[in-house]
């Protein structure tokens, strides 16, 4: 298993670390503030159909607060 560690600090990425060079990362930043249910939904619904795409597990780290996992 290849590993990615993406860095969000203050709500933006500042820096993406991969075990693979030739790795593709998005990030897709839903703000509640800016979109709503319908266009959140339709984007989930839109990476679901990708069959190129799978949902893989996650550990969710908080310096500081215990660690959370996903």
């Amino acid at each position: 298993m290849k590993r990615i560690v993406v860095i969000i600090d203050e709500g933006i990425v500042s820096k993406v670390y991969s075990e693979d060079p030739d790795v593709k990362v998005e990030v897709i930043d839903i703000d509640n503030d800016k979109i709503g249910y319908d266009e959140a939904h339709a984007i989930y619904e839109e990476l679901n159909k990708d069959t190129k795409l799978e949902t893989v597990d996650y550990d969710v780290t908080v310096p500081g607060e215990e660690d959370e996992e996903q």
